[in-house]
């Protein structure tokens, strides 16, 4: 068959067009009534994924690790690290000697799980409603991870924070050293939850 037809741009392009977005739009659920699930991904508290080893992926994530942080938000809560995603993001980026590493990162919005339906087949074992998403992927690290939210601009800054995390994690895991968040106090905590949170799945 041929490949399923994608549209992603650079983080940039994300940004400008999740700007667009009116506010009453609504995500689009659907029923799952198999096994017992949440009702939906609890907001604000990250967990992994892992994609199965038959799962077909796309592109974007082609040669990336099967593992991926997840988080999803209605920017309700914790502001200190959405708002200060971009700083953080940056300081990672500079400490894993990437500074020029937001020009690398893509972006996949996939409100009805059809660009990346391994994500949705793997969301769907958890939660009774269809979440909408974004995939975000830092492709020379292999790293990529997954944004959950009602509106385009949500789930674009959930998945920032959780592609952050990830590349600090790793670049502890790499060298021993932690990302320097002393001056950040959300992205702090954040670090501690995952850091437990992935020992746990490993």
């Amino acid at each position: 068959p041929p490949p399923r037809s994608r549209v992603r741009g650079s983080l940039g392009d994300a940004l400008r067009e999740t700007m667009l977005e009116e506010e009453g739009e609504e995500a689009q659920y659907h029923d799952d009534a198999e096994g017992v699930k949440m009702e939906r991904v609890g907001r604000d508290q990250p967990f992994w994924i892992e994609l199965q080893e038959d799962a077909v992926v796309p592109d974007l994530l082609d040669g990336m690790s099967p593992e991926a942080l997840c988080l999803a938000t209605d920017l309700t809560g914790k502001k200190g690290l959405y708002g200060r995603v971009d700083e953080a993001l940056n300081l990672v980026l500079e400490t894993i000697g990437l500074p020029d590493g937001q020009e690398q990162i893509e972006t996949q919005d996939d409100p009805d799980g059809s660009e990346v339906p391994a994500v949705a087949d793997m969301l769907s074992t958890i939660s009774k409603k269809a979440e909408c998403y974004t995939v975000i992927t830092l492709r020379d690290k292999q790293i990529w991870a997954v944004g959950l939210g009602d509106k385009a601009r949500s789930r674009l800054l959930a998945a920032k924070v959780a592609l952050t995390a990830s590349l600090a994690l790793n670049y502890m895991q790499e060298t021993g050293v932690a990302v320097d968040f002393s001056n950040m106090a959300a992205w702090s905590e954040l670090m501690q939850e995952i850091e437990g949170s992935y020992e746990q799945v490993g």
